[in-house]
């Protein structure tokens, strides 16, 4: 897969460029806002700006939109796509198994109250 492209030669707004895809500034902002929430999830202070830590965090962001475009690139050759139905139905089985396996899950847990009530009485 080609490589990121040198940033002193790309068009204002994209941060990288990976054959003809462009990564644009808007799609690194969003990872960058996605790490910061991420932090605060987990109670961490986000890297000050200027730091090392925030550098690792922009480097990181951007090798992850890199890799993603290179998928991208990679599927179009191979003409591997997943379509809009493709996504449902795998939603639809998904919701599925969740919702029976708390229904399953329901079930198990009043057959043990019901045993445990049981034995009270005996």
């Amino acid at each position: 897969m080609a490589a990121a492209s040198n940033s002193s030669k790309l068009p204002s707004g994209v941060v990288a460029k990976v054959g003809d895809t462009e990564i644009k500034q808007t799609q690194f902002d969003e990872m960058i806002a996605a790490a910061k929430a991420s932090y605060k999830a987990n109670k961490k202070k986000f890297p000050a700006v200027g730091s090392a830590e925030y550098t690792t965090v922009q480097q990181q962001a951007v090798t992850e939109l890199v890799q993603e475009a290179e998928i991208s690139i990679g599927a179009k050759d191979l003409n591997v796509g997943v379509t809009d139905a493709d996504v449902e139905k795998a939603l639809t089985t998904i919701k599925n198994a969740v919702l029976h396996g708390h229904e399953d899950q329901e079930v198990r847990s009043q057959e043990v109250r019901r045993g445990a009530e049981g034995a009270e009485h005996d």
